[in-house]
């Protein structure tokens, strides 16, 4: 049957559980987060979740560690790398580039709008 993890599909076998799903994808040894169709499942109940066609599985999983360089995330220095991710981003730096804050958009201060709103326009006369 076929599932999805973390937005891409997966086979897996009928009647699997979330424990088969962990040993497939090779994450037993792994500290791991796993949220079924938008739950959160401690990890007592991995072997007693048992998978349905077209199930939702999202599994997070902590990195850690520590380097003498920052990790700057959206303009803020990071000194320890402990990151949580869904696996979604192939490595740090297209994680960095997706959670980067977009430059902000010039626009007319306020007041200038506002200004410009109250100033009347005289008609043109021709004679």
């Amino acid at each position: 049957m076929e599932i999805q993890v973390n937005g891409l599909a997966t086979a897996v076998a009928d009647g699997a559980t979330l424990a088969d799903l962990i040993a497939q994808l090779d994450l037993t040894q792994r500290r791991i987060a796993v949220e079924l169709n938008r739950e959160i499942v401690p990890h007592g109940q991995y072997q007693s979740r048992t998978l349905q066609s077209g199930d939702q599985v999202e599994i997070v999983h902590a990195i850690g560690g520590g380097q003498g360089d920052p990790l700057v995330i959206a303009g803020k220095a990071y000194r320890s790398r402990l990151l949580v991710g869904s696996g979604k981003y192939k490595d740090l730096e297209e994680t960095r580039l997706a959670t980067e804050l977009p430059a902000p958009k010039s626009s007319p201060s306020p007041s200038a709008a506002a200004t410009s709103a109250r100033t009347p326009t005289s008609p043109t006369c021709s004679t």
